[in-house]
């Protein structure tokens, strides 16, 4: 049995007048929920007016129906009309020069489950409006006056929990550069929509709460694929500055080939060189002669290697000239 269900029975056993069962039944309340500060005083009250016997046998008929008219509509939740009932039996004791302590015991219950009642509809009230910490303010009065209902402390709970949620979602707007304390306060938030979300009276803020947390996502993911993309960009300017390096500085080599007819017919010759060659590096040039004519070919071949000189037009200026250097290579078929 559910705590609700166990404390609705020991009620209506106490307000019955069966302390001995009340009494068990508050017990079993207090073993699930030790906190229960409802059940240890209905123990208490049950307990004394066990001792004190039932009704008093000289109190009018009429006031003792009255009475326990009263607890029909305590069962039924008629709290209203048990509490103008027990009024009446109160008034028709009195004339007689009695008293019922039980009816005025019960009586106070019921003003302050009636009391609970007002603030709860002031809350729904302020909850519609916007008001939030008034509608916290009114819950908290309720529960204090009625802590066995349920139904408040649950619509409390939520709304502390989606006022949290809003709160976190600032901070996370404001900036946390601890991506830890970060991430547990995105699963907080999380876990407060999921269990808010089938609380009607507070379907307002809850939505509030959805679009806050959905815009600062959206806004993160755009800040993120930002950042992707400036990073993807760097990366490929890299990419290019080094394809164009090992382009132009480490493998671009001539492929030139050469008409030698005019001298000698039926020879052609290509020279495959580097196109740079810096002071000091150490390279290689390949001379590949080819012979169409069908004779046999002997002579010397010269290979001349240029420097620009002194050019305004050339991109290397002010250099002093240098006298081409010629190297020559004997042929030998």
């Amino acid at each position: 049995m559910k705590i609700q269900e166990l404390i609705k029975a020991a009620d209506d056993a106490y307000y019955a007048t069966e302390y001995d069962r009340a009494i068990l039944l508050y017990e079993q309340i207090l073993e699930l929920e030790p906190v229960n500060q409802h059940a240890r005083q209905q123990i208490e009250k049950a307990d004394l007016y066990r001792l004190q016997g039932n009704l008093d046998q000289k109190l009018p008929r009429e006031a003792v129906q009255l009475y326990k008219k009263s607890r029909s509509y305590i069962r039924e939740g008629n709290l209203p009309q048990a509490s103008k009932l027990l009024r009446q039996a109160i008034a028709i004791a009195n004339k007689v020069g009695l008293d019922i302590p039980e009816a005025h015991e019960i009586l106070a219950d019921l003003e302050n489950i009636l009391l609970a009642e007002d603030y709860k509809k002031k809350a729904i009230d302020a909850l519609e409006i916007q008001q939030w910490a008034k509608a916290e303010n009114h819950l908290i009065n309720a529960t204090n006056l009625d802590p066995t209902d349920n139904t408040i402390k649950i619509l409390l709970f939520n709304l502390r929990g989606l006022l949290r949620a809003n709160n976190l979602i600032n901070q996370l707007n404001a900036g946390i550069s601890n991506s830890k304390n970060r991430s547990s306060i995105i699963s907080e938030i999380k876990n407060i929509i999921e269990i808010t979300n089938e609380t009607s009276a507070l379907s307002t803020l809850w939505q509030q709460v959805v679009r806050l947390f959905s815009e600062y996502q959206n806004e993160k993911n755009t800040k993120i694929n930002i950042f992707r993309n400036i990073a993807w960009a760097s990366i490929l300017s890299v990419i290019i500055v080094l394809i164009v390096f090992w382009y132009i500085y480490l493998t671009p080599r001539n492929h030139v080939t050469i008409n030698c007819t005019s001298v000698i017919p039926g020879l052609s010759a290509t020279v495959n060189s580097p196109i740079y060659i810096t002071n000091g590096d150490e390279e290689e040039i390949e001379i590949s002669l080819i012979n169409s004519s069908g004779d046999k070919v002997s002579g010397t071949f010269i290979i001349e290697f240029h420097r620009p000189g002194t050019d305004s037009n050339n991109p290397i200026v002010n250099k002093p000239e240098i006298k081409p250097s010629t190297k020559k290579f004997r042929l030998i078929y």
